[in-house]
């Protein structure tokens, strides 16, 4: 799956403005009890840890998440993720 990580004040058109960060990651690290990245964009390459954020299925509304893992709906919907799908955080 292809998961993009953007800084943004605004949901409107991440895919197609092309966010400064964009991992391949698998099902299970999205999954997992805590994000954590790095980015070459932001914070000089130094690894960060979420405290909340935003997430766009495609096909779904936004989900706000507080913290730094995903909240039952949002896993829920990245459970049913393919390969190829892209998830949208920011």
């Amino acid at each position: 799956m292809i998961f993009s990580f953007a800084q943004s004040q605004s949901s409107e058109n991440l895919l197609t403005n092309r966010a400064p960060c964009t991992f391949e990651i698998t099902k299970d690290q999205l999954t997992a009890n805590k994000l954590t990245l790095k980015c070459a964009a932001l914070l000089e390459n130094k690894p960060f840890e979420i405290e909340n954020f935003k997430i766009k299925f495609k096909g779904h509304a936004t989900i706000a998440v507080s913290g730094n893992s995903l909240n039952a709906k949002s896993h829920s919907l990245a459970k049913k993720l393919k390969v190829g799908d892209y998830v949208t955080i920011f």
